[in-house]
């Protein structure tokens, strides 16, 4: 019976994704974590928008191209820069390196997000989450997945309206009362989530709390991955390095905590 059960799990990929533990994934390579960046992009200002790309030839008969392209700050997966709300932190170049390179944690909460889609992340499951798997680590980098990453192409479903504003969109997030908590954690450098924002439909209280204290966010963050444990990575989060930006689009990557493995 425990064999047909494991099975009939196996069979279904989804719930290999979101309901077996994570601590029994183990992580073997580097995994991207960042959305293409793109037209069909989920941007929260400016949407991506590519320019003509030019052919150029030199004299040898040598050729190159070169492309340009509009984006705002915040579209795709991106880094909230501490400035982003709070005008005395740190903009996106004045964010230090060592920061940028963290140790990471993992939280999933896409079972508690299942049918309820304004879902609050409360201080209770970060309290239970360091009861089974320990305390954070120092310079810990938080990725919160919501399993909001599988609509990121659904505009509609990953933002739960069909227009642009905050005000009107509908999907899980962080209460107030957890971000507090979580900036009150010194080893808490950054914050990651799989939704548009870390706040919750339109908010903009979670981000005050943790930018007040210069924890830097990354939000779109493409956490639909078949292994990512709760802890034992690094994460690289790699921004352009904007001057007096209030966010900018990044590369998010993890790798396993003593390297890639053979």
């Amino acid at each position: 019976m425990k064999m047909l059960f494991l099975l009939s799990i196996l069979a279904v990929p989804s719930v290999w994704t979101y309901i077996l533990p994570q601590r029994n994934c183990l992580l073997r390579r580097a995994v991207d974590l960042t959305r293409v960046l793109d037209t069909e992009s989920v941007a929260a200002t400016k949407p991506f928008v590519p320019g003509n790309l030019s052919e150029i030839t030199l004299p040898g008969n040598i050729t190159y191209r070169i492309n340009d392209f509009c984006v705002g700050e915040h579209t795709g997966t991106h880094l909230d820069a501490p400035f982003h709300f709070n005008k005395d932190g740190w903009t996106v170049e004045e964010i230090p390196l060592e920061r940028l390179i963290s140790n990471g944690i993992f939280m999933n909460f896409s079972q508690e997000t299942a049918n309820n889609v304004s879902f609050r992340l409360q201080p209770d499951h970060i309290d239970q989450w360091i009861k089974q798997h320990g305390r954070f680590p120092h310079n810990a980098m938080v990725l919160i997945s919501y399993g909001w990453s599988q609509l990121y192409w659904n505009r509609t479903a990953f933002t739960g309206t069909t227009t642009d504003k905050f005000t009107d969109m509908v999907y899980p997030g962080m209460s107030p009362d957890t971000a507090t908590k979580l900036a009150s954690m010194p080893e808490v450098v950054g914050v990651g989530v799989d939704t548009i924002s870390i706040d919750a439909s339109g908010s903009g209280k979670a981000h005050q709390i943790l930018t007040a204290k210069n924890i830097y966010l990354l939000e779109d963050v493409d956490m639909d991955k078949p292994c990512i444990p709760d802890r034992g990575f690094r994460v690289f989060s790699m921004p352009i390095k904007l001057v007096n930006g209030t966010g900018t689009p990044a590369r998010v990557i993890i790798v396993p905590e003593g390297g890639i493995l053979k």
